[in-house]
């Protein structure tokens, strides 16, 4: 945080552990530290961050992720079979992989959805597996299309989020006393 402050000129209150991980203190370390938010889960129903005992909001992602679903660099079929052999794994995705078409497909479909429910899409893109997947061509095409939406920081959308259950309480409230 201090080495981000020092060089951006920016305080983050925002985290995402590598792959996702976590240990039993995770989250009142970070919110120890001033991270408000993070966003280490995957869960494809997500619409709303959830709150930790801790006061920690996690903001899980709900479009497939990219890195874990596919194939680059290392991440041939054969790979991916022997991985997902050695360790079952899976995520709210499911275990498959795909090339890089088929992802996009997935991931663009996943958006539009979202979008006409008026569901916000939390996602990750990694630019170096998009361009080991499909070169520059990937990274373009997927900036192509997410530049049609608006995008937000996810402290942004927290706190948008706070505010709108703050003032539904409020009106429920004084709806309640009237």
């Amino acid at each position: 945080k201090r080495i981000i402050q020092q060089k951006a000129g920016i305080t983050i209150t925002s985290w995402r552990n590598h792959m996702y991980m976590h240990g039993p203190y995770t989250e009142e370390l970070l919110v120890k530290n001033g991270i408000e938010v993070c966003c280490d889960n995957v869960k494809r129903d997500s619409v709303n961050p959830s709150k930790h005992s801790s006061g920690l909001y996690n903001l899980p992602l709900n479009i497939i992720p990219d890195h874990e679903h596919l194939y680059h660099a290392e991440r041939t079929p054969e790979w991916v079979e022997n991985w997902q052999r050695r360790y079952d794994w899976k995520d709210d995705y499911g275990s498959e992989s795909y090339y890089f078409e088929q992802w996009f497909e997935i991931f663009k479909q996943g958006i539009l959805e979202r979008e006409k429910a008026g569901i916000t899409s939390q996602i990750l893109i990694h630019p170096i597996t998009i361009y080991l997947a499909a070169g520059q061509e990937g990274l373009h095409k997927i900036a192509d299309f997410l530049a049609k939406f608006e995008s937000e920081f996810v402290t942004d959308y927290v706190r948008d989020y706070q505010a709108k259950k703050q003032s539904l309480s409020q009106n429920l409230t004084q709806t309640n006393l009237s």
